[in-house]
């Protein structure tokens, strides 16, 4: 199995939506700021993918002076500077590029700070869940002038998700595995309540086995997946160069632990799109792999 640069930035990425996780958990975290220009942004810096890829839907994406580098969609971002990622952002190359406003994801209120103290403006926003997603679209639409192409783009969005939101019998016990040591099946993180991931797998008539765990991304462990007997088992691995073999070791690995559904059914699944993870727009492509997944498990069960 080849892990590519790209995997192992995505990896890193996951990492640190984790910790933004479990540090807004622990009360660190900010909101956008109350004292926001009136005047449209012209000169904007994103630091996280899926705001990136929210300003390019809205049709602001020409405003876009430097993103992160985690930033992959759309292949214009390639042509931007990449200015750091969420836990270490260039303060110094933010300053030179002379941005009317930065955009980050909620929980670094130091960073926030700081620019601020610079005078440079800067806006938090959380999006984890669903609605929270389609929030982000609609703030920023509002904020970049650009209302009408947010709202379609939101009414696209919860039109196509609930065409997905189709009963497809038995609700399979499914676990979204979002993190792990790569090769191995250790140090394991799965959707919880919290995330966007969960709330796909219930619209889309399954039901997250990590529901009870409030937060967006817990860490588990197999003799805790093992417990809870999973009917379905999504693991993502973003990014990574499978080709047929090493998507096959890898089910055979979870199939090895054994004594639960999925394993014994061989309801084992391996996502590796770039985008999975992201909370953005993509979201409707995630939803129709879990759809699939869910209504093959309809099928297989009857």
């Amino acid at each position: 199995m080849k892990v590519t640069q790209s995997a192992q930035m995505r990896i890193t990425l996951i990492l640190l939506i984790l910790v933004s996780s479990v540090i807004q958990s622990l009360g660190c975290n900010n909101h956008v700021a109350e004292k926001t220009t009136h005047q449209k942004p012209e000169r904007i810096i994103s630091l996280a993918p899926n705001i990136t890829e929210i300003l390019f839907a809205i049709g602001a994406g020409d405003r876009i002076v430097a993103v992160s580098n985690f930033d992959v969609f759309p292949p214009s971002v390639d042509n931007l500077p990449k200015i750091g990622g969420y836990m270490n952002p260039d303060i110094e190359s933010i300053i030179q590029l002379k941005p009317d406003i930065v955009i980050t994801l909620e929980g670094r209120w130091d960073f926030a700070e700081r620019l601020n103290q610079l005078g440079i403006e800067c806006w938090t926003l959380k999006i984890e869940t669903y609605e929270q997603i389609l929030d982000a679209i609609s703030v920023l639409g509002n904020k970049m002038d650009h209302e009408e192409k947010a709202g379609e783009l939101v009414s696209s969005i919860r039109s196509e998700i609930s065409e997905l939101a189709l009963s497809h019998g038995k609700k399979p016990r499914t676990i979204v595995v979002v993190g792990s040591t790569p090769g191995l099946l250790s140090n394991i993180y799965v959707a919880g309540k919290g995330s966007f991931i969960n709330d796909l797998i219930e619209f889309t008539g399954g039901i997250n086995v990590y529901a009870d765990m409030n937060s967006a991304y817990v860490e588990t462990s197999t003799e805790q997946i093992i417990a809870r007997q999973p009917d379905i088992i999504i693991e993502c691995l973003p990014g990574y160069n499978l080709d047929p073999d090493d998507i096959e070791a890898r089910k055979q690995s979870w199939q090895k632990l054994g004594n639960f559904p999925a394993a014994n059914h061989a309801r084992i699944y391996i996502l590796t799109d770039d985008f999975i993870l992201i909370p953005g727009p993509r979201i409707t492509v995630t939803a129709h792999y879990f759809a699939d997944i869910i209504t093959d498990f309809g099928i297989d069960t009857k």
